[in-house]
Parts: structure tokens; sequence; C-alpha cells
């Protein structure tokens, strides 16, 4: 018989699992028909990005060449380091248009028909080096600006092709602002992400008391220092807060560093780790870092010049790391165990070479640029990140199965089972932390309340036992709504339960009384939705304990009083003292 009930159950769980199956890929067919066959019209768009005009291209040079303001321009520079751009208004902008645009390691003056309209002339701190990065600009044009020419004198800051301005259009600059963040959030959420990842790994690694916490540590910093090195990336802060020449700056510090914790993270999870490579590849990320601070505060160099040098250093320790992986591997085989990091290497290897290929791009991509240098290594990362967290989460699956146990015996020998308050051995063991809490002044004192569930008995015999038993409850919860969350909670007799409040005596009398006076809003409330024959009431005693009255003291005055407070309500209702 238990056999057949086992093979239903089984038979039961398959049939489940199949509709589940078929459901999925029904949703996903009709997302996909929705996909291919209903139309998108950028028309029902607020903010249509076609109510923007693209002016970066044609835009003509002093000896007449014809170019675009994201193009290369480093050998059209004058013998005084500026470049002439000049193009004429379109007549078909709109009133209350605005010229809006990126600019990129580059400084500018802009004039209209002759007349200087805008200009920027960063002043860069010594710390951040010659460039602020990136910036948006939003010009309003006069009404009057069509058929006008506007001329761009550009000054580069760095002498390649990471000088340029983008994003060039006239139109509305709120349309533009709206555009710019559709184009840019999803690169925006993934970055936030992956800093969240690194924040909930440093969270498991304070809570972890094992050998996987360092790990987490490692995955805490990688993180946040890729997580805030795409941030950057992205533009979005740059957009919407400002502060460019920061962010600027954080994205190179980032660079710097995260070779460090990747390094450390690997070797961490070898069968055989070494921490003396730690300590070697520490000194060489400070190094490295502190050379490149004070190089560029000095005026030595730039962080950007430098950037072929750091990427040599973090190009040595990733090629370690990929040697590290491939002994490690080799050494599971030998010794046949299995290897539980194999998915890790599949994965470090994918955000190894999706960074190489950003790094390549930045470096020697000189006929493009782009204006996001990281989207290969965040789309590595993400998938990175995705395998670690099915590895941390079957590391953990393991303990918690150990801890449940624990658990379990735990809540048996301390939890209240009918009302999950703690009972009377969790009242004593409390009572016991306050003992010594009291003595070593970590509080001033403890106000304690006895209660005593009025009529239980009655309940009991005119409306059978399951009733008496949600009496019991609706006590508890009645007790845990007056008193609140900052109180705790205990049932240490059928009928009696006791609450606890730490605090100063004068703190606790005024929010005991206050707590009695929504108590009784409670009873009345359980009495509205009760068909019981009898009225819920609660008699209560309390007495505070501190350094002048013991808690063994207080305990007796408050059951004292409480016990007063009960017959003075039975005599009052003509009631048989029990």
């Amino acid at each position: 018989m238990e056999k057949h009930n086992t093979e239903n159950i089984m038979d039961k769980a398959s049939t489940a699992k199949k509709y589940n199956v078929i459901f999925l890929f029904f949703a996903i067919a009709i997302i996909v028909s929705f996909i291919a066959f209903i139309p998108s019209k950028s028309d029902y768009v607020a903010f249509n990005k076609n109510d923007q005009l693209y002016f970066g291209d044609d835009w003509q040079l002093d000896d007449g060449t014809f170019v675009s303001t994201d193009s290369n321009l480093v050998n059209y520079q004058g013998q005084n380091g500026y470049i002439i751009l000049k193009k004429t208004v379109p007549d078909s902008i709109h009133t209350a248009s605005s010229l809006n645009f990126r600019s990129r390691n580059l400084s500018y003056i802009l004039f209209l028909d002759g007349i200087e309209t805008d200009s920027f002339l960063p002043e860069i701190s010594r710390l951040s080096g010659v460039s602020y990065g990136s910036s948006f600009h939003h010009i309003p044009l006069p009404d009057n600006s069509a058929g006008k020419e506007i001329t761009l004198k550009l000054k580069y800051l760095y002498p390649d092709k990471n000088c340029y301005i983008d994003m060039l259009y006239i139109g509305d600059s709120s349309t533009f602002s709206v555009e710019f963040i559709r184009d840019h959030m999803l690169a925006f959420i993934v970055s936030l992400l992956i800093i969240l990842f690194g924040i909930v790994s440093f969270i498991l690694a304070a809570v972890s008391k094992n050998s996987i916490s360092n790990s987490f540590v490692y995955l805490g910093m990688i993180g946040i220092l890729t997580g805030l090195l795409t941030l950057s990336e992205t533009l979005f802060m740059q957009f919407m807060v400002g502060n460019s020449e920061f962010w600027h700056s954080l994205s190179y510090l980032a660079q710097m560093l995260l070779p460090y914790p990747g390094f450390c993270y690997v070797n961490c999870i070898l069968m055989k780790p070494n921490e003396k490579y730690n300590a070697i590849v520490f000194d060489i990320i400070c190094v490295m870092t502190s050379f490149c601070i004070i190089l560029t505060s000095f005026g030595i160099a730039d962080y950007h010049s430098l950037l072929p040098f750091i990427h040599l250093i973090d190009g040595a320790i990733t090629a370690v790391i990929v040697i590290m992986l491939v002994k490690d591997a080799i050494r599971y085989k030998k010794e046949q165990k299995k290897n539980p990091n194999i998915y890790v290497y599949i994965s470090f290897a994918i955000f190894s070479l999706a960074t190489v290929l950003d790094v390549c791009l930045y470096d020697f991509g000189h006929k493009h640029h782009t204006s996001d240098a990281n989207r290969f290594t965040r789309i590595g990362l993400l998938f990175f990140i995705i395998i670690l967290i099915i590895k941390s989460i079957s590391l953990m699956m393991e303990n918690i199965r150990k801890s449940n146990e624990f658990e379990i015996v735990n809540r048996i020998a301390y939890v209240d089972a009918l009302t999950e308050l703690g009972n009377r051995a969790a009242f004593i063991k409390y009572e016991s932390s306050l003992f010594e809490k009291i003595a070593n002044e970590e509080i001033p004192g403890v106000r304690i309340g006895m209660f005593d569930l009025n009529c239980l008995k009655t309940v009991n015999d005119n409306n059978g036992h399951t009733a008496g038993d949600m009496y019991i409850k609706g006590a508890a919860t009645a007790l845990q709504n007056a008193f609140g969350k900052d109180c705790s909670f205990f049932r240490t007799g059928g009928d009696e339960f006791v609450v606890i409040m730490e605090g100063s005596e004068s703190y606790t009398e005024k929010y005991f009384d206050e707590s009695i006076k929504r108590l009784e809003k409670e009873e009345t409330e359980f009495d509205k939705n009760s068909e019981m024959d009898v009225s819920m009431y609660i008699a209560v005693g309390n007495a505070y304990a501190g350094n002048d009255i013991s808690i063994t003291d207080a305990e007796k005055k408050a059951d004292s009083l409480m016990y007063e407070n009960k017959k003075q309500y039975k005599l009052k209702h003509g009631q048989v003292l029990r």
C-alpha cells in the first residue's frame, strides 16, 4: 500500500512538471508571436526620437573637408591646438530647440554667427589627470537660429581618438534626456545588479563561519569594483548627477584594483591554494596604483596615457590565473577527484576573454570609438556572476540542510507551538540574559508584565478545546498588536503570558500604560468577531526591575498585581475566582 502511494505521488509530480513545461513553452510562443506580428510604431511613443534632428555629420573644416564630430580629428589641429568646425543650422528646427550632445576629453567654445554663445573650459584637479571624461551639454538656441552658422572651436585634452563630440542632436532637451535614459537604462540596471551582488557577497561573508567566507569577500570586491567600472562606462551617472571628473577617475581606479580580488578568488577555490601568491599580487597592485596616482598628481603622466601599462599588468595577472586554473584542473584529473570548479573555470574564461576584447578594442581600435568601452566585460561578468550564484547557492544549501535539524530542535525547545511565542524555557533563557545585561549596565532595566487570560476554562467547557485554542491565540495576537515588536513575548502556562520591554523606568511605564489602552481595544475587537459566550479579558500586573529591584522581586510584584487585577475583575462581574 505504501509503495502504491509513493508511486501515485511520483506520477502526480511528473504530471505537474509536464504541465509546467508545456505552460512555459505556450507563454514563450505567445510572446514571440507578439514580437513578430505586432508592429513597433514609434508614433505611439512619448518623446519620440524622430523629433530630434541628428546634427553630428557634415561639419566643415577650415580646408573645406566635411567630417563628423565623432571622427578622429587629431590630425586637423591648428598651430594653437584648436580644431575649427562649422555647420549651418537647418531651417526645419522647431522653436525652443537646444543643441544637445556629449563631449569627451575636450574643451570647446561655441559661436553662433560669430558671436560666442557657450563655452566649456573645465578646470581639472591634479588628482584626476588632464581630463574629466564625459560630460553632457544642453545649449538653448535662439528662435531665430535657422540659417545661422554654428562654429565649434575644439581643443583635445588627449592626442588620440578618445576625444570627440557625439550624440549630437538639435531638438527638445527633455526628449534627448528621455531617449538617453531609454538607451542606457538596461546597462545601468545590469551594473547596479553587479554592485548588489557584491554587497550581498559581503553580507554572506559576514554571516558565514566557515572556509567559504573568504571567497565571498573576494566576490564582493569583484562585484563592487566591476560594477563601479561598468556603471561609469554606461554614462548614466554622469548624465543624471554630473560630477564627471569623479566617475572618470573612479573608472581608472577600479581597473587598477580589480585584478587583486579576481586573483585571490581563483586562488582560494583551488585544491591547494597558496596565500603567498595573494600577498605578491597585493604588493604588485598597490605599487602599480600608487605609481599611477603619483605620476598623475604631479603632471608627469595621466591615467589615460598609463592605460597600456595598467593593461599589461592586468593581462599578466590574468595569464597567471589561467595557468593556475589549468594546473588545478590537471591536479583534479590526476587524483581522479570530481572537480567542483569546472563551471567556474568556464565562466572565468568567458569573463576574461570579454575583458580582453574590450581592452583590445579600446587600445587598438583606432578607426572607431565606442560610447560604451565595457559592454563585453559587463556581459561576461553577468554570466560569471550567474555561475557563481549557482555555485554559492549549492554550497549554502548544504549548510542549510545541516542547520535545519538544529533549527527544528531549537524551535521545539523554545517556541510555543500554539501561539508561536516563546515558551517557558525561552523565558527562563531570556531572563538569565537580562540578569547579565543589567549587571553589566548594557540596559538600565526592564519592565515585566504578567498576564492571565480570563475564562479559558469556561470556553473549553462550553465551546470545546478547539475554541479554547482560538481564544488563547487571540489573546497572544492581541498582546503582540498592543505592545508592538520592540517587546518580547512568552506563553509561560496554559493561560499565562509574560511581556518584557527593555528601557528606563519612566519610558517603559509610559509605554506600558499606552499599550494597555491598545490592549483593551484589541479585546473589544476580538469580541466583535467571536461567537463565544464570554468576553475576552486579560488580567495584568507589571513591575520594573533595575539596579534597585531584582528581576525576581519584580516578577513576584507583577504576579501579585496581576492576581489582584484578576480578583477585582471577577468580583465585579460575579465570577468565581479560579
